[in-house]
């Protein structure tokens, strides 16, 4: 008998410390359960701050986004007219060098121009001096062929 008393005591504890387990875990559940409704309605409000911010931040963005579309096709516009502008600036550089061309060309001409002019101009006054000097020459050979003597009043 001691031996069932034992038993039925130990059965009884046993029963008692199942019952307590049971009701720890039961406890554990509940406030698990509570910790995760809580975790849950919080990151529901960081979802929701988020879907808000997340929105604020596509309107300013899409008007960035715009501002930027925008700004690229002025830099088309601009890359194009450069590229226009590079092809006409070549037909004026070749305008302004063959001008230059045409320019130098004119100044040669008028140097070689006024040496032909002052040769031919040398020439004349070559063959005048010596013209002269031969008609000297020739009214030497008379008898009064003396330079004609210029008084000096003193």
């Amino acid at each position: 008998m001691a031996n069932d008393d034992y038993r039925h005591e130990l059965s009884l504890r046993d029963e008692q410390l199942r019952r307590e387990l049971d009701l720890r875990h039961e406890n554990a559940r509940q406030e698990q359960a509570a910790r995760d409704k809580a975790l849950d309605e919080r990151l529901a409000g960081f979802i929701a701050a988020q879907a808000e911010r997340d929105k604020a931040l596509d309107a300013r963005f899409s008007g960035f986004y715009a501002a930027q579309v925008e700004r690229d096709k002025q830099m088309e516009d601009i890359a194009a007219r450069a590229t226009k502008a590079a092809e006409s600036a070549a037909t004026v550089k070749s305008n302004y060098w063959a001008a230059v061309g045409v320019q130098l060309l004119a100044v040669a001409a008028i140097v070689v121009g006024g040496y032909f002019a002052l040769h031919q101009s040398n020439q004349s006054v070559a063959q005048t001096v010596q013209s002269s000097y031969q008609m000297g020459r020739e009214d030497g050979r008379k008898e009064d062929s003396r330079p004609p003597v210029i008084p000096v009043n003193r």
